[in-house]
């Protein structure tokens, strides 16, 4: 083990002097050996690990939400973040600008960058196993760099079916079709219960026409209160308690969902749900073919055709122009070019499907604990980080760069089986119904058997019959 540790040592160090000796500099790290034997000894604590050290940040003005020159100073998010932990931690820094033309891989330019820079920012970097690797690690990821696909899909037409039907939205259809058929049972049966009772609700007698639509309209009105039963039997007064019992519950269901409904918006789709139905279809991606999405889907899609390179929020320029069906980026640039008119001017950009892989992003140092001992940089960066995000400013600076006002308010579309009742919901309340429709039915029954015994047994007379009586012998 000992010797695989001095071998991985030795060949670590032929790397960085190579590199050192590529770039032609070797003098601008930060020598931080004597404080990383401070704080193993306890003699420096890590909080004060940078305090009076002079970092030399590597970067470039690729995004100017990230770093941009307005006269002769710099600005954005990353010069707000490197002041606020250098008055944290102590430290001073300067910015150093490699040449970033012609870079074939990121990650190679990253490692030769930080043989001659204590921290490489330039806007940001996705952490990946390859560039850990190769010593590049993150004091923290503070940026969402999960890769995900979206699009700008068709417009739909202003008159749309599921905006003018949407009041039927908040019950699939299998409720409502449950709630019309007990609607219309509920009826029948009220007839059969007391049509030959009840000259209230059928005066005109038992046998009439009429007297199935007309119990099925008094079902209906039952359920909006324009009309209802009066039931004469106790078999009809529990199923009328019954029926209006669980229209009470059901009408309390649909109300409650009804109002999120009726603000459906015709919602426009893409026509696909993941990338792989994506290039099935044949659609064409907008991708950078040497960044972490084109990284992944040339590993998903080695030979697909159907692809423009572009890197950054430029990839929205030519979803905006029609030139590319899908632009595959990081959740964070998604979340910045929404709100941003030039590039979503109709608010209509979205996501598609799941996010394709979980990522973080922040800056990069190489992690060189033997010469220079750039890891000090990073294990006391990440603990002002963290202590960034814990008292919140963290948050209150990347939301302030990268949305500093929300122009595009998530879409009011609701998907079609969301918040909508289904059948198994309603289990419980036709039961219930059922359940009163069950006693109604034997208590008629009862009253049937009931009445056809008086029927068929004679009255027993309880007087003295006057023709039953022996006429009294009269004497002569």
């Amino acid at each position: 083990s000992s010797i695989w540790c001095e071998g991985m040592y030795r060949w670590r160090l032929q790397q960085w002097f190579a590199t050192l000796l590529v770039q032609g500099s070797l003098g601008s790290h930060t020598y931080l050996c004597d404080r990383k034997k401070q704080i193993a000894n306890g003699s420096l604590s890590m909080e004060d690990g940078l305090k009076g050290a002079h970092l030399q940040i590597a970067t470039g003005m690729w995004n100017p939400t990230f770093l941009r020159q307005n006269g002769g100073k710099f600005e954005g998010l990353e010069i707000d973040l490197l002041d606020e932990l250098a008055r944290r931690a102590g430290f001073t820094y300067e910015l150093t600008f490699p040449n970033t033309t012609a870079v074939e891989s990121w990650t190679v330019w990253l490692q030769e960058t930080m043989a001659v820079a204590d921290m490489v920012t330039y806007s940001y970097w996705t952490i990946t196993p390859e560039r850990m690797s190769l010593g590049a690690y993150s004091p923290y990821g503070f940026l969402d760099a999960g890769l995900v696909m979206i699009t700008i899909p068709p417009e739909v037409k202003n008159f749309a079916l599921n905006e003018v039907f949407s009041f039927l939205a908040p019950f699939s259809p299998a409720v409502w079709i449950s709630f019309i058929g007990l609607t219309i049972l509920t009826g029948l049966a009220f007839q059969c219960l007391e049509a030959s009772k009840n000259t209230d609700d059928y005066p005109d007698g038992p046998s009439r026409l009429w007297n199935g639509p007309i119990s099925i309209l008094k079902s209906v009105g039952h359920v909006t209160g324009a009309a209802g039963f009066r039931p004469k039997t106790w078999a009809g007064k529990i199923l009328v308690t019954s029926w209006t019992w669980s229209v009470l519950l059901i009408l309390s269901a649909y109300t409650a969902n009804l109002a999120s409904f009726l603000v459906i918006k015709a919602e426009q789709s893409a026509g696909f749900a993941s990338a792989k139905q994506a290039v099935l279809l044949g659609k064409t991606f907008v991708l950078n073919p040497i960044g972490a999405d084109g990284d992944w889907f040339f590993s998903q899609f080695p030979n697909y055709p159907n692809v423009i390179s572009e890197t950054g929020l430029s990839k929205c320029s030519v979803l905006l122009e029609g030139k590319a069906d899908v632009a595959i980026t990081r959740k964070f640039e998604y979340d910045q070019v929404k709100q941003m008119a030039e590039f979503n001017p109709r608010c209509t950009l979205k996501t598609v499907g799941e996010p394709l892989m979980g990522f973080q992003s922040g800056w990069m140092v190489g992690i060189d604990d033997i010469t220079m001992c750039t890891v000090v940089v990073r294990d006391v960066l990440a603990l002002w980080f963290l202590r960034l995000e814990l008292d919140g400013m963290l948050g209150y600076m990347i939301n302030k760069a990268l949305t500093p006002m929300e122009r595009c308010t998530e879409s009011l579309a609701i998907p079609p089986d969301l918040n909508r009742i289904e059948m198994s919901n309603m289990l419980g309340i036709i039961s219930v119904h059922i359940l009163g429709f069950a006693v109604a039915i034997f208590l008629y029954v009862v009253d049937m058997v009931a009445r056809r015994r008086r029927a068929v047994t004679p009255p027993q007379s309880t007087s003295e019959d006057p023709e039953g009586q022996v006429p009294e012998m009269l004497s002569v």
